[in-house]
């Protein structure tokens, strides 16, 4: 970003150092992904209370076998010790490593694994097809999928 003239495409271009969007809500609540079921909510709670208050835990019941699922959710009374604890992607609680997230709704959650982190578009089913809606203003990466999607399709 040293030089004084961009060019993209041929245009010139006035390029931005990227800022992080703003969220309309404090992020207080995470995901802890690789928990042992074994782990007690205690030594859960004693963990994550060395980074702030915490307000609720929630630990998922498989339906099945009627045992704690692998993971939790733990919602902060603040936004800070969640601040805190994403400066590391993996903290050790009880006798697993675990893997953390900001936790998301479960609208958001469905849209980022049907999109990944690309986004921009929409597909439906029409008579059996698929047909893929983009609204994405740049279509350099998807460029040839759509041959090949309507070749395996007829």
């Amino acid at each position: 970003m040293e030089q004084k003239e961009h060019k993209l495409n041929g245009k010139v271009i006035d390029p931005k150092r990227a800022k992080a969007m703003k969220t309309k809500e404090p992020v207080k609540k995470i995901f802890v992904g690789g928990l042992s079921p074994d782990t007690p909510e205690e030594k859960i709670r004693e963990y994550f209370g060395t980074f702030g208050e915490v307000e609720a835990i929630e630990l998922p019941m498989d339906n099945k076998t009627n045992k704690r699922r692998g993971f939790c959710f733990i919602t902060f009374t603040e936004e800070e010790p969640v601040k805190k604890i994403m400066e590391k992607k993996y903290h050790n609680v009880g006798l697993s490593k675990c893997e953390i997230k900001v936790a998301l709704s479960k609208e958001q959650y469905q849209q980022q694994q049907q999109w990944g982190s690309r986004g921009g578009g929409s597909s439906t089913r029409s008579r059996g097809r698929l047909v893929t809606v983009s609204i994405a203003s740049s279509q350099s990466w998807s460029q040839g999928y759509s041959s090949l999607l309507e070749s395996k399709l007829q």
